[in-house]
């Protein structure tokens, strides 16, 4: 019986370390470059350190939210595409907006 109970909090800690929420500002004037987006996202949604970095993992993360709200907003969408690059800025807003009509606790705000 123990064992089980040990195995499922096992269970529900890589779970949780997986989930994301907060809120996040992707702000164009700011962001330096893509690993500084990179960085804010890990932040400011508690990702975890070891999340892996790239667009699929953004989405599992995202994703895997189902205890509270994760706002991502993007201000100075121009901006950004020029400083990180037009395709990753445009397959990202693709991710968290797959994101968000896959789990109503996300959502995604383009100022």
């Amino acid at each position: 019986m123990k064992s089980k109970i040990l195995l499922l909090m096992v269970l529900m800690f890589n779970v949780s370390s997986l989930m994301a929420s907060g809120n996040v500002l992707i702000d164009g004037k700011t962001v330096k470059n893509k690993e500084d987006m990179q960085r804010i996202l890990e932040k400011q949604l508690h990702f975890p350190t070891n999340y892996g970095k790239d667009l699929n993992n953004i989405y599992d993360g995202l994703l895997a939210d189902f205890k509270s709200e994760s706002v991502v907003r993007i201000k100075h969408l121009d901006v950004l595409r020029k400083k990180i690059g037009e395709q990753y800025i445009d397959e990202f807003i693709e991710v968290v907006g797959l994101a968000a009509n896959d789990n109503v606790h996300v959502v995604l705000i383009l100022e």
